[in-house]
């Protein structure tokens, strides 16, 4: 059960899709852990596989004994009149599997076992727990760029069943053949094999975008249920982070290091489908939002303002064309600026407000914040 113990602070959480989170109050635990395992394996690029995987656990988990309870909230009076049920012995299977069969890859075959690794930025290290092919006891490590396997002891970790085929002989291993990444035949016998990850978080969806995958900052206000802000920079239109209130400006804050700055002269957001009314950008050294109550021409010197703006509709809903399947396209603001500015420490976003409804009270969405340097 290794592989369920390395991930990091309850920031970087993943997402839920906000009809689903609505709809279904018992369901995503199990669908969600299924997305971040298909994300893992197909996506080109980005790190969302992170996102479904956390969603799928942190929000049914319960202290003190990380039980999982089948419901997003345990209040009757608040879910809709559904008592919680403990364990959700269903959601815990699925969060079980992401780890190996999702950022492993493993695929067990009658002739061969087959891995096709890749880890998030965000888990730097992942020590899997044990599994069997063919009986034997088998161990895979990963850290950012490479995975090890090794067969564990013949008397400790081999089943009654084992074939004994392999008590002398290497168990064959292929590398990512579903996306026929390689289709060679290595050897896994008494030395451990060693295999480079698919870099898949250091791929940009967005060329030149130096957000994605990134670190945030607690952010001073909360959340809808599993909308996390994790899901605004992790590459992929399908997560999304929307906060609470639509009343206030919240506030997104990505750390980008002291190490690296960049001149950027591009801002591109995709809003999903609740764009707020109002976004704000900023880059900052030391300062931390709220903003708000400094006007614009009382900034303090360490706060840049790179650009704001009122949302426009890109994308609205057509009950003609509603209905067909084509490639998404999202509610879309692209700005180029006029000059390139410098990034700092921090990037912030700010949104308020909700076009979605007139009278919404939930704050409005954002699928994805890039933020892209000169050049690109």
């Amino acid at each position: 059960m290794d592989d369920l113990l390395h991930y990091p602070n309850p920031y970087s959480l993943a997402n839920l899709d906000y009809y689903a989170a609505k709809q279904s109050l018992d369901g995503p635990a199990m669908t969600y852990s299924s997305f971040a395992v298909v994300a893992n394996e197909v996506s080109p690029s980005g790190c969302s596989s992170f996102t479904y995987d956390v969603y799928s656990s942190s929000p049914y988990v319960r202290a003190p004994w990380y039980q999982y309870s089948e419901q997003l909230i345990d209040n009757v009076d608040e879910n809709g009149g559904t008592h919680p049920a403990f364990p959700f012995l269903t959601g815990m299977g699925g969060t079980n599997r992401v780890g190996i069969f999702g950022y492993l890859g493993l695929g067990l075959y009658y002739d061969r076992l087959d891995i096709d690794p890749t880890l998030p930025p965000q888990i730097p290290y992942l020590n899997y727990r044990t599994f069997y092919w063919m009986g034997h006891g088998i161990n895979a490590t990963s850290n950012s760029t490479h995975t090890t396997l090794a067969r564990l002891p013949r008397e400790n970790y081999t089943l009654p069943s084992a074939n004994a085929t392999y008590f002398d002989k290497p168990i064959p291993v292929t590398i990512g053949t579903r996306s026929n990444r390689d289709n060679t035949t290595y050897d896994l016998g008494d030395e451990p094999l060693v295999v480079r990850n698919r870099p898949m978080g250091e791929i940009l969806t967005v060329g030149g975008n130096i957000l994605q995958c990134k670190a945030l900052l607690p952010p001073p206000q909360g959340n809808k249920p599993g909308q996390f802000p994790i899901a605004a920079i992790d590459g992929a239109a399908s997560t999304k982070w929307q906060p609470e209130l639509a009343n206030i400006t919240s506030y997104l804050t990505v750390d980008l290091g002291d190490s690296s700055f960049y001149p950027i002269n591009k801002v591109v957001m995709d809003w999903g489908n609740q764009p707020p009314s109002h976004f704000e950008i900023y880059f900052s050294n030391t300062t931390l939002p709220p903003f708000e109550s400094q006007p614009d021409t009382e900034l303090n010197e360490d706060v840049r303002k790179v650009t704001a703006g009122e949302v426009k509709i890109s994308a609205p809903w057509d009950p003609v064309t509603a209905y067909e399947i084509k490639t998404y396209i999202g509610n879309q603001t692209n700005v180029t600026l006029e000059r390139s500015v410098w990034s700092g420490r921090y990037a912030h976003m700010g949104i308020r407000g909700n076009l979605f409804a007139e009278n919404a009270t939930d704050g409005g969405t954002v699928a994805e914040w890039s933020l892209v340097r000169e050049g690109f």
